[in-house]
């Protein structure tokens, strides 16, 4: 940790944490939800691999403009406090591997190979980590990855689709579709593959089969978020 300047006695600030030193940069007047919203917005430019200059250059409005001086006294603070976030856990150790040679080559030579999986849902940082990870030989890269983008939940967070897409720039790898679905009645994947909201279909396009056999239709119920709420006050 030396390398990145800090001590191995750092701490990892929680969101509480973060917030108060957000509320501190902008000289202790600013309320909790402001405080919370540049906690998201400083939140979704580490994942997207952006310090606070190069957040500054493609803020879009006043309010990212104000967003992006915040964090640049933010990450000041964070740098005299020895302290992180838990963003900082994925895009210092990118910085590390980018910037000391000697520390990438030996987490590759350690690793041998990578596997990740819910790899819809890594952001745009963690692809980078990964690409650190696997080597600069392109033709022999190490590394298997799993996703559905089906399944992807974690777009507010930073989560990508894209990264599916980039897979296959990563020594040549290939993509396999796992068709067969085992445990599911066929019903269950029928219904599930017409109720499926997916921004890449054309580029995953999915027959996924069963050998369970079909039973009754199912039933979709179209719901409302107040319906909802009702029937989890009934469960609690």
């Amino acid at each position: 940790m030396a390398k990145l300047g800090l001590k191995p006695s750092f701490s990892i600030l929680d969101q509480d944490d973060v917030t108060g030193i957000l509320k501190d940069c902008a000289g202790g007047t600013t309320d909790l939800a402001t405080a919370r919203q540049w906690q998201w917005t400083i939140s979704a430019w580490k994942s997207a691999g952006l310090n606070a200059a190069q957040a500054q250059a493609l803020a879009a409005n006043d309010s990212e403009r104000l967003a992006s001086v915040v964090m640049a006294r933010y990450e000041e603070r964070l740098t005299a406090y020895q302290s992180v976030d838990f963003d900082d856990l994925i895009s210092l150790p990118l910085k590390l591997l980018r910037e000391h040679a000697d520390v990438r080559a030996q987490w590759q030579q350690r690793m041998g190979h990578v596997l990740v999986d819910e790899y819809q849902d890594t952001n745009a940082t963690q692809y980078e980590v990964l690409k650190c990870l696997v080597g600069p030989d392109h033709s022999t890269a190490r590394f298997t990855a799993v996703g559905d983008d089906d399944q992807s939940i974690y777009g507010w967070r930073g989560a990508t689709l894209d990264n599916l897409k980039k897979g296959g720039r990563i020594g040549g790898a290939k993509a396999l579709l796992a068709s067969a679905l085992f445990g599911k009645a066929g019903t269950i994947v029928g219904s599930s593959l017409e109720s499926s909201n997916t921004d890449i279909a054309d580029e995953f396009t999915k027959l996924i089969v069963t050998q369970q056999a079909y039973s009754a239709n199912t039933k979709v119920i179209t719901t409302t978020n107040s319906m909802v709420q009702d029937l989890l006050n009934v469960v609690r």
